[in-house]
């Protein structure tokens, strides 16, 4: 086989070991953008749930210091114990929960404890988003303390240091300072100012902050990931076109090729007209003609002969007057043309 033939069989084999590559890394590209999506999707219900239990502390305790019915402050103890591990995790607990709850019992079924903290460290949070949601359920934890509070004056029960009560706190610790130790009449007008006030409304601004800032994190990051993942998508589709319309290409002349090499040995192995010489060897090329030259056949080598005194395509109409019925020879004693 010609060397030009070997190269042209090489190029495609290379083309299509690059097509195959470019599949592979669309699909790898494709892949990261849906891996990006899942742990957006992942990460966001989880800042859902940290949002939607912080307000449904809220709510319950709210609820509790109008209506003074206990069973709201259980639900507030409740949402706080399954955030923390320590009750079976609501199944898919970003969904509506405690509205439906309250109303005609669990919804859906319970799965195992799982803290919200554990599952915020394991989702795939970069290290700014997790110290975001981090921030906001430290801060929500911290307002658990004011609604305790509030909870306890309800129930007539105040800290040494409560503007409620007048005790002399004078060597006390401070863990007895923390205690809600001393007796006193209920009042639910100031419970009820605790947890509706300027004051309480800025704790839950400070929880909600970091919550929207990871929110708009998130989004950011997701969009620049998409981006630039499209544009090398867009890329790696037009090297994709190119190199399929050059294998396209390489195809077929290599289908040229072999097509004009089955005529030149058509050419050789019946007789013609001389008047058809010139239509059937019009498109060879010089790959060809040398590739006849090559074969096991000492009339086809007188092209090769020619080809050293003529240029190629003359060589080739020199050689094949040799060989066709022009001079009325036989074809056994055309071979005396070629001799020096």
């Amino acid at each position: 086989m010609a060397v030009n033939a070997k190269l042209v069989i090489g190029i495609n084999l290379l083309c299509v070991t690059l097509l195959l590559a470019v599949i592979i890394v669309n699909y790898q590209l494709q892949q990261h953008i849906t891996d990006v999506n899942d742990t957006m999707l992942k990460t966001l219900r989880l800042a859902t749930e940290l949002r939607q239990s912080s307000d449904d502390l809220t709510r319950f305790v709210r609820t509790y210091t109008v209506t003074g019915n206990s069973s709201y402050w259980d639900y507030f103890l409740d949402v706080i114990a399954i955030r923390d591990g320590k009750m079976p995790l609501p199944l898919e607990p970003h969904r509506i929960y405690w509205d439906l709850y309250v109303t005609g019992g669990p919804p859906r079924p319970n799965l195992p404890p799982s803290s919200l903290d554990s599952r915020m460290k394991s989702a795939g949070f970069t290290a700014a988003e997790l110290a975001m949601v981090t921030l906001a359920k430290s801060r929500s934890d911290a307002l658990i303390d004011l609604e305790n509070v509030a909870y306890h004056a309800m129930i007539g029960k105040y800290r040494p240091t409560d503007p409620n009560v007048n005790v002399n706190t004078s060597g006390m610790s401070a863990e007895q300072l923390m205690e809600f130790s001393v007796s006193a009449p209920q009042n639910r007008t100031y419970a009820m100012g605790l947890v509706h006030g300027l004051d309480y409304h800025r704790e839950k601004a400070g929880i909600m902050k970091p919550i929207d800032d990871f929110f708009e994190s998130s989004e950011r990051r997701v969009q620049s990931v998409e981006d630039t993942t499209k544009n090398s998508a867009i890329i790696t589709i037009l090297g994709f076109g190119v190199i399929a319309i050059l294998t396209g290409l390489l195809i077929y002349t290599g289908i040229e090729h072999w097509k004009n090499v089955q005529k030149c040995k058509d050419l050789y192995r019946s007789k013609i007209q001389a008047s058809q010489i010139a239509d059937a060897i019009g498109a060879f090329r010089l790959s060809e003609v040398e590739y006849l030259s090559e074969l096991e056949n000492p009339a086809l080598k007188c092209i090769k002969r020619g080809q050293g005194q003529l240029p190629w395509k003359a060589a080739l109409f020199w050689a094949v007057g040799c060989l066709v019925d022009v001079h009325g020879k036989d074809r056994g004693d055309l071979f005396s043309c070629i001799r020096p």
